[in-house]
């Protein structure tokens, strides 16, 4: 096991997936005052496609039902293609502060050499059937929420994530 989520194990008590969001427990303590901290991926878009690379984006809603605000760090977010991963970002997104009962929603960017999407199974013909496309793609995030570090996988299907 990594050190990290060793830390993670250690210092929750409980996290629970709950609709697209979760609850923070620590030592007994609810961190996000009984409410859950919701994160839904709303969009996907390739913003560049030719043999060189491959130019992705997602759109990430985090939304803050309690009365305080919430610190938020996106470390790191990794496209799967029916289950495997082919893509990774560590986007810039640190210290973003959502007041209570407000919504940002912030972008993440992929950007592949397409010899490495190839290789994943995914072709300019693959990736230009963007439904499709959609349908097969899950993303992992790693996010940190008020000081605490979460990972929560979602696909873009989903429905109910809010």
């Amino acid at each position: 096991m990594e050190a990290s989520t060793k830390k993670i194990l250690g210092t929750l008590a409980a996290v629970a997936a709950v609709g697209g969001g979760f609850y923070l427990i620590k030592k007994g303590k609810k961190l996000l005052a009984g409410a859950k901290m919701n994160f839904a991926l709303l969009g996907f878009r390739i913003h560049k496609m030719n043999l060189q690379e491959v130019q992705f984006a997602v759109k990430l809603r985090c939304y803050n039902p309690t009365k305080a605000p919430i610190t938020l760090a996106v470390n790191q977010v990794v496209a799967n293609y029916k289950g495997s991963a082919v893509a990774y970002s560590t986007p810039d997104i640190k210290g973003l502060t959502i007041g209570a009962g407000k919504t940002q929603e912030p972008e993440i960017v992929f950007q592949v050499p397409y010899l490495n999407l190839m290789g994943k199974g995914l072709t300019l013909s693959v990736l230009s059937n963007t439904e499709q496309l959609k349908a097969d793609m899950t993303f992992t995030m790693t996010i940190s929420v008020n000081g605490e570090t979460l990972t929560t996988t979602q696909s873009l299907s989903e429905d109910e994530n809010m």
